[in-house]
């Protein structure tokens, strides 16, 4: 069974106290013939996030926690493996309510844990803060690294609603060599396309509620 990379398996462990290994593989016998289908529609409607980022693989899908609320994508170059990888994208997808006031603080919680755990476990590079201008939904860029040595990984990733009941993180993550440049504005540019309108920053002087 494939592990979560530093990042992913850190985001899962601050918000749902899950351990390394998740519980559910795409790729186990323990998954039934529905969760596989449910798992690989939903990858394959992602790939394109991968392709834009030069890794146009599907390679790994996983439920996250028992409740199968939150999800776990991930997408290499053809050709590499995602045990062993050095350019990755991962896409992360946390459930919402359909209420937009339960579904902001549900953000605002996922937006600032993110935040805290970067910051607390690894070095945050660069963050920017953004609202959706049609349902003032958060959102946010954030740039880190995480590990050190040979698994130092250089990332950066969107949070953003990426539909009606579901929040993503959406990262591009290196091994071994910083982050192009077209990787921090195509992760940027996901923000209104992925989002439903264009999403603009918020005032220098906001700060999200989960972490004042």
């Amino acid at each position: 069974m494939k592990r979560l990379t530093g990042a992913a398996a850190l985001v899962f462990c601050v918000f749902f106290a899950v351990a390394a290994t998740p519980s559910y593989g795409f790729e186990t016998p323990v998954v039934s013939a529905k969760d596989h289908q449910f798992l690989e529609n939903i990858g394959t409607v992602f790939l394109r996030v991968g392709k834009k980022f030069g890794c146009d693989q599907f390679a790994w899908a996983n439920f996250v926690t028992p409740e199968k609320r939150a999800l776990a994508f991930e997408y290499v170059p053809k050709g590499d493996h995602v045990e062993n990888w050095t350019r990755l994208v991962t896409v992360t997808l946390f459930t919402l309510t359909g209420d937009p006031k339960i579904d902001h603080e549900i953000m605002d919680k996922l937006e600032g844990g993110l935040l805290g755990a970067y910051k607390s476990r690894g070095k945050i590079i660069a963050t920017e803060f953004y609202h959706n201008n049609q349902t003032n939904d958060p959102a946010a860029f954030i740039e880190y690294d995480i590990g050190s040595g040979p698994l130092l990984e250089h990332n950066a990733g969107v949070f953003l609603r990426t539909g009606k009941v579901a929040a993503g993180f959406i990262q591009v993550q290196s091994r071994g060599k910083p982050l192009k440049p077209s990787d921090i504005t195509g992760l940027k540019s996901l923000l209104g396309p992925i989002g439903g309108a264009s999403t603009v920053p918020k005032p220098t002087s906001a700060t999200p509620a989960a972490h004042k």
